[in-house]
């Protein structure tokens, strides 16, 4: 391999380890439709009513803050839901918060972004 090669190699991969999160940089008006389709058998983004709490005003705000039955394991976070504790609960809640009631998971770091574009511009 040449020098010139094994620099680009190691270019792409310095890019890699060290790009930001893209959770802050996702499409909102595709976090609506995917929150439709994910999120809105439990959640409601309108008022009460859901399985689980109203996500109005997630953004921002302290977990498990609102009137809502949560579980032990969410209230002991202390967590407020910025955009790195979003992107991480929603990849995989079990693991990152064991005891969390909540029973889905978005896997897909694009639709997560998304999600949580959309979920910051619920106000």
């Amino acid at each position: 391999m040449h020098k010139s090669s094994s620099w680009l190699l190691i270019a792409a991969a310095l890019v890699t380890v060290t790009a930001p999160s893209r959770a802050w940089e996702g499409d909102p008006i595709r976090g609506r439709a995917l929150f439709g389709e994910q999120c809105t058998l439990c959640h409601t983004e309108a008022g009460e009513g859901g399985l689980g709490p109203d996500l109005r005003g997630v953004a921002g705000r302290k977990a498990a803050s609102t009137d809502f039955a949560y579980s032990p394991a969410l209230m002991a976070t202390g967590w407020a839901w910025d955009d790195s504790n979003l992107d991480r609960f929603l990849e995989n809640p079990a693991a990152v918060v064991p005891g969390s009631v909540m029973p889905f998971s978005v896997p897909n770091l694009t639709e997560r972004a998304d999600i949580i574009a959309y979920l910051k511009s619920l106000k």
